[in-house]
């Protein structure tokens, strides 16, 4: 004799709650998606100190507060795969020096970056406008290399992990650095559904001295950041990001007809918030 079916998917439903069935968690495919003629405008705030020294004697110890306009204006997609963006930036500055106790207020306003950004994050190449950070374009190209997560080709799930390892040189050597990234939940932030990726690496950026700089500064920074970035994933952009962020560096410059040797540890705790996106 059949039993009835409504007995057998009851029975079945019973069996998943005493011995555990199991659903296959929900994934994310995240995916850059700008749209031409689009602009989006982010607010970063930068707190934390710099403080630098020439052997045993402290030099500088500023305590640096920085909010920054960042504006992120897609102009077109190239070759159907790349997204060209320019981005535009204008800080205002406050600091405090704590070897004096003056302070500082200034208006800064960065040459215009273009990038060229796969769908996946991964920066292929960029420029800079015209301007003294123009000198420091590889110090910045090496900066995106290292620190921009590249998502996987695959959907993922929460609790998903995967690592960036690069090689740079430093004094003809190799040195390999890596950043760690992990998928840590999904929430809403700012009414866009978000999938918020936490990370902590590692970046090594050597540099030489720019043709406008004077005192021939040069040397090697190594940064150490943790943070997490929360990414609209059905919109495909960045809403929110988290970070702190230690440099230490490690420099020489010119002084008097000698190479001077001094070092540099900065602190910063960083936020970067959505603020509008405006369409042409």
């Amino acid at each position: 004799m059949k039993k009835p079916l409504t007995i057998v998917l009851l029975f079945a439903a019973a069996v998943c709650l005493v011995l555990g069935c199991s659903q296959s968690a929900p994934t994310y495919l995240l995916k850059f998606n700008y749209v031409p003629g689009s602009t989006l405008d982010y607010e970063q705030i930068v707190k934390g100190t710099v403080v630098s020294r020439e052997k045993d004697s402290m030099t500088a110890d500023r305590l640096n507060t920085v909010t920054t306009t960042i504006e992120f204006d897609v102009r077109r997609v190239v070759d159907d795969t790349t997204f060209e963006i320019v981005q535009k930036t204008s800080s205002k500055r406050h600091t405090e020096n704590r070897l004096d106790s003056t302070t500082v207020d200034t208006t800064e306003t960065s040459p215009d970056m273009t990038m060229y950004i796969a769908p996946s994050g991964r920066v292929l190449d960029m420029e800079m406008g015209d301007g003294k950070e123009a000198e420091y374009a590889t110090y910045w190209k090496e900066y995106f290399r290292q620190g921009t997560p590249v998502f996987p080709a695959q959907p993922v799930a929460v609790g998903h992990v995967w690592t960036q390892t690069f090689s740079v040189t430093v004094d003809g050597k190799p040195v390999n650095v890596s950043s760690t990234y992990t998928i840590t939940g999904v929430e809403k932030r700012q009414g866009y559904e978000c999938v918020a990726v936490g990370y902590t690496g590692k970046m090594v950026l050597p540099f030489d001295a720019a043709p406008s700089d004077s005192t021939r500064r040069r040397g090697v920074d190594r940064i150490s950041n943790e943070g997490v970035m929360y990414f609209a994933y059905k919109d495909g952009f960045t809403v929110a990001q988290n970070e702190k962020w230690v440099l230490d560096g490690d420099r020489l410059k010119r002084r008097d007809g000698q190479d001077i040797a001094y070092t540099v540890h900065v602190v910063y705790d960083v936020t970067m918030d959505l603020k509008e996106i405006k369409k042409k």
